[in-house]
């Protein structure tokens, strides 16, 4: 496997899914090493959520339905 993994636009919603991603290695490091349950932290459910609304990735430019003008086609 590689461990370096390409990011896909499909993948993450907004900027909470990326610190999502970032985060849960960390919290389950966390988790095995002092006994907690970080990774499955509701409260941090909830703000990555919060994260995808406020700061959501846009669809790429010419992607569903629209075209080279910026009008969109039925």
């Amino acid at each position: 496997m590689n461990p370096i993994r390409r990011i896909s636009a499909k993948k993450y919603r907004g900027m909470g899914d990326v610190v999502a991603a970032l985060a849960q290695p960390v919290a389950r490091g966390l988790d095995r090493v002092f006994g907690t349950h970080l990774e499955h932290c509701p409260g941090c459910r909830e703000r990555q959520e919060s994260l995808n609304r406020m700061l959501p990735f846009l669809p790429p430019a010419g992607s569903q339905g629209s075209d080279a003008s910026g009008a969109h086609s039925p």
